[in-house]
């Protein structure tokens, strides 16, 4: 017979209204630690299984969020999703995750059906175009979202990074290194582009600019560019490009000696290049763990106005990056990410 939450109650000595108290708010500080730690044992002895659609009728939550990436394809972009998830399982939330290859179409398809799956909230990690109609539908239903900015629409809560002032300390170790010309190749949102676009004309500087097609396997016509351009200096926040591009240098034209800057997150990133000067560094744990609670607040508290989630960057030397590195081996949060 299948157990039920009375007899989970009548296990524990309690009341079948906290179990489910508990069971839907596994979070909660409110049920005594000794009590929870009863009620969690008691639901492996038993073998107790929710029955989630009931829960759902019963909460309006089914204990998901949606997640929407572009594609798959880079290791960073699975341990993103890994780490997600079990950031999500601390609060008893599940991740159910699709890509869209970038295609416009496939992104609001991907909108529609996750709202139809009744998740209780999306984290959004593209570009969401103001016209869209699923843009409306989700501005006046007021659907929980949160969207990686830059966004045009501040109608919707956001994430971003503000590396303002890692930009300028990059960019005052590009000049002490009397590089004038600096490449930068990614996406014009990007926010270190936006920043370094800033900058031009207070200090003695020019930048160039090369977008970056968002999967790799395509980076082959940019890195013949940077070859016959050959700019003092690079930036770019794609590590993967960066070590193609490096790999080819080395091969067919090791005089050429480019200061390089790009980002730094975890363990896999550093590259062992005496061309590369330094990183913007992003606070990876620190990043996910903001993401999943400002997507928890937005579901528990969807009347509350958009806002936009500011996260802090530095710039690290080459030098200085050693010693994080170590720091995040020893970090058994790392651990998949070596």
């Amino acid at each position: 017979m299948k157990t039920t939450l009375k007899d989970i109650a009548e296990y524990v000595g309690v009341t079948p209204q906290l179990v489910s108290f508990y069971l839907n708010h596994p979070e909660t500080t409110r049920v005594a630690k000794e009590t929870r730690g009863r009620i969690d044992e008691a639901v492996k002895r038993l073998d107790y299984h929710p029955n989630s659609v009931a829960r759902a009728l019963c909460t309006g939550r089914t204990k998901t969020i949606g997640l929407v990436m572009g594609g798959l394809t880079e290791r960073k972009r699975g341990c993103y999703i890994h780490a997600l998830m079990n950031e999500a399982k601390k609060y008893g939330y599940y991740l159910l995750t699709a890509i869209t290859n970038y295609d416009q179409k496939e992104e609001q398809e991907i909108l529609e059906y996750m709202m139809g799956r009744q998740v209780d909230g999306i984290l959004y990690t593209l570009y969401l175009s103001p016209g869209a109609r699923i843009c409306q539908r989700l501005h006046k239903t007021g659907f929980p979202i949160l969207l990686h900015a830059p966004q045009a629409n501040q109608d919707f809560n956001t994430i971003d990074y503000d590396c303002t002032r890692a930009v300028e300390d990059a960019l005052r170790a590009f000049l002490e290194r009397g590089a004038r010309e600096i490449l930068y190749l990614g996406a014009p949102n990007d926010g270190e582009y936006r920043n370094l676009c800033e900058l031009r004309g207070k200090e003695p500087f020019s930048l160039l600019f090369r977008p970056l097609p968002p999967e790799p396997g395509s980076f082959e016509l940019a890195v013949a560019e940077v070859l016959k351009k050959r700019p003092s200096a690079i930036f770019t926040v794609n590590v993967i490009f960066l070590q193609e591009l490096l790999d080819r240098i080395n091969e067919s034209a090791p005089e050429y000696r480019p200061a390089c800057v790009t980002v730094y997150s975890v363990p896999f990133d550093w590259i062992r290049n005496d061309r590369v000067i330094g990183v913007v560094h992003r606070f990876y744990r620190e990043c996910v763990e903001s993401e999943i609670r400002r997507m928890l607040k937005i579901i528990e508290h969807p009347e509350e106005p958009p806002q936009k989630l500011v996260l802090p960057t530095e710039y690290v030397s080459a030098e200085q990056l050693e010693a994080i590195w170590m720091q995040q081996l020893n970090d058994p949060y790392y651990k998949q990410f070596k």
